[in-house]
């Protein structure tokens, strides 16, 4: 027979983790409609937060890499709040997946184009196709969610992993078209 204590516990732990899931999920959306942050400074400055919580925890560095004047790139808001949720799978994804050491978050926007990068020094895994467009090996969304949001914007999504040498999550796309 189970410990009623321990019962106990394990409830008020899914509870307290569903609760804190909530307020992540409503900050997101208050933060995505908020006019005054429609800007890729005010993007960089959210996941650099959030990969900070999520990664230093786990005791791997995080690295972060940001254009000059990114307070002056403006953005949709739903293109802000799509690739912040990009970022925001690749950076869960290392977390959970990767067993990494070691994360670099680099944007740079240049030429009318955003180009933002999630690379790990992690696991890794094979890719089914040599593109890099392929599902992984594990059976859930993430990699295809993410190819999806990027198609959303009219941008391009790559994903280039191999065994033992990491992983890199690649979102490309033009500035003012679908940003």
């Amino acid at each position: 027979m189970a410990d009623p204590a321990a019962m106990e516990a394990t409830v008020l732990d899914q509870i307290g983790e569903t609760a804190r899931e909530l307020l992540e999920t409503t900050g997101d959306i208050v933060w995505a409609i908020d006019a005054r942050r429609d800007d890729l400074d005010s993007l960089l400055a959210r996941i650099r937060r959030f990969a900070g919580d999520l990664l230093e925890a786990r005791d791997v560095k995080v690295h972060f890499a940001a254009p000059p004047r990114a307070a002056d790139i403006a953005l949709r808001p739903e293109a802000k709040r799509e690739i912040y949720l990009i970022l925001k799978e690749a950076l869960c994804n290392a977390a959970k997946h990767a067993r990494a050491t070691e994360v670099r978050i680099d944007v740079a926007a240049a030429n009318g184009e955003l180009v933002a990068e999630v690379r790990d020094d992690g696991v890794g895994f094979v890719t089914p196709c040599p593109s890099g467009t392929g599902t992984g090996n594990g059976n859930g969304n993430g990699l295809r969610n993410l190819r999806e949001r990027a198609a959303e914007l009219g941008g391009r999504l790559t994903i280039e992993s191999t065994p033992g040498a990491g992983t890199c999550v690649r979102l490309t796309l033009r500035l003012g078209r679908g940003a």
